[in-house]
């Protein structure tokens, strides 16, 4: 049989060649579950001298997040590339009870670049004792990470682990999902620094409306 004739075929058995996508591995809804009964447990006692933080790392890059817009009937939008991949490593922390965000910028996600964030938690809420919920990535659990929490530094320091494939329950993706609605949806950016402007701009936009903040991460009260 040709090649077309065993294209055909394929088309007759409702076959058609297609791109696979992405599937994520879903979690364990018992454990979700659990974590999910002994998080509000903890925050009915959290007080005064503590603070719950979610906790999370994201990288925005400079090639175009392509999204659905209005655009004329018989003239699609189109977005330029320069066609590299210029990127800019973020570290976040948002609590949840407040709507306070802590952004921390970064060459790479890495555990150095994490120690950072934590003693810049540390520095920021010197006076209290920081509950850090986050995922499983291999930096949260380095070596050197366990070291500091083992040490003075980290004295005043907890990790709650979110179960495996879980990203749904930390908030923090939801503020990431709305950084790069507004800084890469459908936007050139020609370089890093280009990128570092826009997600300044962000910035001090959410860092001026908690409310905001909390409604979009779905803990408004």
């Amino acid at each position: 049989m040709s090649r077309e004739g065993i294209r055909k075929w394929l088309h007759r058995i409702r076959l058609s060649w297609t791109r696979p996508t992405d599937k994520l591995v879903k979690g364990d809804p018992t454990l979700q579950a659990a974590f999910e009964k002994e998080l509000e447990f903890i925050k009915k006692r959290i007080t005064g001298q503590m603070v719950l933080l979610h906790v999370d790392e994201t990288h925005v890059r400079a090639y175009q997040a392509l999204r659905t817009t209005w655009a004329e009937v018989g003239n699609q939008k189109q977005v330029p590339s320069y066609g590299h991949h210029a990127h800019v490593s973020i570290f976040g922390a948002v609590d949840v009870q407040q709507g306070d965000v802590v952004f921390h910028r970064a060459s790479s996600a890495n555990a150095e670049t994490f120690l950072d964030v934590l003693r810049l938690l540390k520095e920021k809420y010197p006076d209290r004792f920081l509950v850090l919920v986050l995922d499983n990535v291999r930096i949260h659990h380095a070596n050197m990470v366990q070291a500091f929490l083992d040490g003075e530094e980290g004295a005043a320091v907890h990790f709650i682990f979110l179960p495996p494939y879980s990203p749904h329950l930390n908030p923090m993706e939801r503020l990431w999902k709305w950084l790069k609605d507004e800084v890469i949806a459908n936007v050139l950016h020609k370089d890093q620094n280009d990128i570092a402007q826009s997600i300044t701009r962000f910035e001090q936009y959410v860092l001026q409306h908690p409310d905001e903040v909390l409604r979009r991460i779905g803990c408004a009260a």
